[in-house]
């Protein structure tokens, strides 16, 4: 039966594109969906900033002013974000307490070369002392890749990227990223790694990646080929992962299929389905094989409201509350515990710059979830500020109304109400 089902998915995968019209492709093109505008530099950052240099000396500017183009040349271009972070998490002792996080960073580009260098900075308090010291403070160099890229090839080394799928909340075929439920927007972490991305058109190609620290016996290594066809971006990929990993994801395949349903001048929604599928090392193996499905639409009501919504299955997970793996939750394996979710999130621009989003994740199974509140203010063309909170709700055996976790020594409060301030500036 599995097998039939994840046969169904991978056909409907292939479909997609018939649906569309034969019109040009979306922005998106042939990179994830999830991916799009995270490496690029935005257009106020290129050709019209470099129109409004003047002759520059080796001295500086014509003010007399410090000039990075004298010293680097023209074309150079920086682009920063500033991203920090404040949660405050209220448990009935404190345990947890407050959480705040700082990330930077910073994009240079000179010609075909482009820099990331992304610094991340976590202040925890509060935390029990036998297991956390409060306030400590740690530092962490997220990103940090240099990349290389012609009309028909790019090339990036170091610690970048590499996340796959066009999903919001769940991505099946991503392998490196646990996407956080409770801020879906939070960057993925960096791996260290090589890829490349080989254009056999202006929409098709080839993706390879590599990544050298996990290489382990027989190679941490994946190639996916992408196309858009009617509209619609096509991804099929393969991943090898050695024996570095557990025995159910040596061998990983995964597909997706991402666009736009436009009939006569009618745009429809977005439409994007998503599998992955695990495979054992070989039959001799205990283990069975597991697959990842995800599926959404998104659409756009008028001009001020925005709603989102995605299915989840994950045929590895806990069909009930008393096999919940909690231990892999803990140590981050997992990002949830049961095998269905509803997602949803719905935006409504109030205008005057002020955008409210209602958000939440509910799993049928056990009558469980989580609602998340929040409202974006933009202060100036460059900054925002959002100010929010979770409240998980449920029984006591439920994922998201279990009120602890049981670690053995220690006991961690599962899921406690948690408020937050976020503000992102960009420079």
């Amino acid at each position: 039966m599995r097998r039939w089902i994840a046969s169904i998915a991978l056909l409907f995968c292939l479909l997609c594109p018939v649906a569309a019209e034969d019109d040009l492709p979306p922005v998106h093109g042939a990179d994830d969906g999830a991916e799009t505008g995270d490496d690029g530099l935005p257009p106020v950052y290129g050709e019209a900033d470099a129109g409004e240099s003047t002759q520059q000396t080796g001295d500086g500017d014509a003010d007399g002013e410090f000039s990075l183009e004298a010293l680097f040349g023209e074309g150079l271009e920086f682009l920063g974000e500033l991203d920090l972070w404040g949660r405050y998490y209220a448990t009935d002792d404190d345990e947890l307490g407050t959480y705040a996080q700082a990330r930077f960073d910073l994009t240079s580009r000179s010609g075909a070369t482009k820099v990331q260098l992304t610094l991340v900075a976590d202040a925890f308090g509060g935390y029990d002392e036998l297991y956390a010291e409060g306030g400590e403070l740690q530092f962490e160099l997220d990103r940090a890749a240099v990349s290389w890229d012609i009309d028909w090839l790019e090339l990036t080394l170091g610690r970048q990227k590499l996340a796959r799928g066009p999903g919001y909340l769940f991505n099946p075929s991503d392998l490196y990223n646990n996407a956080s439920f409770t801020d879906p927007t939070v960057e993925d972490p960096g791996v260290d790694a090589l890829s490349s991305q080989i254009y056999l058109g202006r929409f098709t190609g080839f993706e390879l990646a590599t990544v050298p620290a996990r290489q382990a016996v027989d190679g941490d290594y994946g190639l996916r080929f992408f196309t858009n066809l009617g509209g619609f971006d096509l991804s099929l990929g393969y991943h090898h992962l050695g024996d570095y990993a557990p025995a159910t994801r040596a061998h990983f395949v995964s597909c997706w299929s991402y666009g736009d349903i436009v009939v006569g001048d009618w745009d429809g929604p977005g439409l994007w389905l998503e599998l992955g599928y695990d495979l054992p090392y070989s039959d001799e193996l205990e283990v069975e094989e597991a697959w990842r499905l995800g599926a959404g639409l998104e659409y756009t009501f008028g001009e001020h409201v925005t709603a989102l919504v995605e299915y989840y299955h994950d045929d590895a997970g806990a069909a009930e509350f008393a096999d919940y793996d909690w231990t892999a939750l803990a140590s981050g394996e997992r990002l949830v515990l049961g095998r269905d979710y509803l997602f949803a999130s719905v935006d409504f621009d109030l205008g005057s710059l002020i955008v409210a989003n209602v958000l939440g994740l509910f799993n049928p199974a056990d009558g469980s979830g989580v609602a998340g509140p929040s409202v974006r203010f933009d202060l100036s063309n460059n900054v925002d500020a959002t100010l929010g909170g979770f409240y998980f709700f449920g029984g006591e055996e439920s994922e998201f109304g279990h009120n602890g976790i049981d670690l053995g020594l220690y006991r961690l409060p599962a899921y406690p109400p948690m408020a937050y301030l976020r503000v992102e500036a960009a420079f």
